[in-house]
């Protein structure tokens, strides 16, 4: 049975591993998250092929976004990217970050899901 998945949110190289996403609404923003296996916190390389549907906290719904808007680090297959323009962070709103995963194993589809609660967090100017 396949172990539960996870994501930690990446910042910049020098940053490495985040607490949480920090935005603005409105900003274009590069969420990089990495996938590793809930228990032993090992990095889970995606598959060859694999197809990601990432489900971002929004209002007045949540966000989707698909593999064509992402992109899997060619070097380090556990780590993907997308960029978030205006419109999306405008909608973003504090909360959790999902992500689906589906890949052929031999004539079989797997479907895996992996989610960061609190992974977002929405700055408000004061």
């Amino acid at each position: 049975m396949a172990q539960q998945l996870t994501l930690n949110v990446l910042g910049s190289p020098d940053q490495g591993i985040i607490e949480e996403f920090r935005f603005f609404s409105g900003e274009e923003r590069t969420l990089k998250l990495q996938v590793i296996e809930y228990v032993n916190k090992q990095k889970w390389s995606l598959p060859v092929g694999t197809t990601i549907a990432l489900i971002l906290s929004g209002t007045p719904a949540d966000i989707t976004v698909a593999t064509a808007d992402i992109t899997i680090d060619s070097e380090d297959r556990s780590i993907f990217e997308t960029v978030l323009i205006e419109t999306q962070t405008a909608l973003l709103i504090t909360g959790l970050v999902q992500a689906k995963f589906e890949y052929l194993d031999g004539l079989n589809t797997i479907t895996r899901y992996a989610v960061k609660e609190h992974a977002l967090k929405k700055i408000v100017e004061a």
